[in-house]
């Protein structure tokens, strides 16, 4: 395979590809609010009509440092209310 004449011509078109598909995805990333990961990117891409494998496009965007955001867990923001007496009284004075 790697002494084929014209075989370069083969790289040189797939690495233009390539290219192009790592700027759409940049693109994407950047509608998507950098939330989509490989597997929906890949989806969303062959919905537009972009053909591409979906080991391509992780390999592509890994290469490339595009990264999903991950989500941030549920942080409680409401801090419990110190109350200035008991809500039950010490009738036991303890």
């Amino acid at each position: 395979m790697g002494s084929r004449p014209g075989n370069r011509v083969g790289q040189a078109q797939h690495t233009l590809a390539n290219q192009r598909l790592i700027e759409r995805m940049r693109v994407l990333h950047q509608q998507t609010r950098e939330a989509y990961g490989a597997h929906k990117m890949w989806q969303l891409l062959n919905r537009e009509g972009l053909v591409c494998g979906r080991h391509r496009v992780a390999r592509l965007r890994q290469l490339a440092g595009i990264v999903a955001l991950r989500r941030r867990r549920y942080v409680r923001t409401v801090q419990v209310r110190q109350h200035e007496t008991p809500a039950i009284p010490n009738r036991l004075n303890q």
